[in-house]
């Protein structure tokens, strides 16, 4: 794939060209996801080996200013319904360059209070995960217990993944932290306990918001 959209670049075309049809192909990407039959997975594994190549093209020096570049990548990233980096969730944000990364969550809270304000709730959540990953990314370990506690115990791949980062950058206090500041009431919150139990050795307090029983 990557061999047959370079040819049609044309060799004398330069990195702008290859930016916009890598580009180009995630709209038919997504389209094929949802019209094709991927029984075997064979248009994921396309989509994904175009979408790693696309992260390596240079786009500024392509001409594209970085506000662009990124919000564009963020509309697409939480619009993506298909699992597209399944597994591979800090992909997109794995060449943040230096000083980038504020203007990313700026864009991403934006995206947040867009898609609320419309009640597309999933999208906003999507968004909100997508900042803890951005952080992930870049072991940026000072903004990990704001993204675990915006998004609580209904997310808990992103925050089980902030205190795993935590713990392998020798941080099992931050991690403890992580998992505090998560504990709120939702879906998994019973979930995130007994994992913080189980990575640091640390009982979250039981007592620390009251449960709900049922009244026979």
């Amino acid at each position: 794939l990557r061999e047959r959209l370079d040819r049609h670049a044309g060799p004398r075309r330069g990195g702008a060209d290859r930016l916009a049809l890598y580009r180009a192909f995630h709209t038919v990407g997504v389209e094929l996801a949802e019209r094709g039959d991927d029984s075997y997975g064979n248009i994921g594994e396309l989509r994904l080996d175009a979408f790693s190549t696309y992260l390596t093209i240079d786009w500024a020096a392509a001409g594209m200013r970085p506000e662009h570049y990124w919000q564009d990548l963020c509309e697409l990233l939480v619009s993506e319904v298909y699992a597209l980096t399944y597994q591979s969730e800090t992909l997109a944000f794995d060449r943040v360059r230096a000083g980038d990364a504020e203007m990313i969550e700026t864009i991403l809270f934006g995206l947040v209070d867009e898609y609320r304000a419309a009640y597309q709730d999933y999208q906003a959540d999507e968004a909100l995960e997508l900042v803890a990953w951005l952080h992930i990314a870049g072991c940026r370990y000072a903004r990990y217990t704001e993204a675990a506690r915006r998004l609580g115990s209904d997310h808990c791949k992103p925050i089980e993944a902030l205190a795993q980062s935590a713990t392998a950058g020798g941080r099992d206090d931050l991690a403890v932290e992580v998992f505090r500041v998560a504990d709120q009431p939702g879906m998994h919150r019973d979930h995130l306990r007994d994992r913080c139990l189980k990575l640091t050795g640390v009982r979250l307090d039981d007592n620390s918001a009251p449960r709900l029983r049922l009244v026979k």
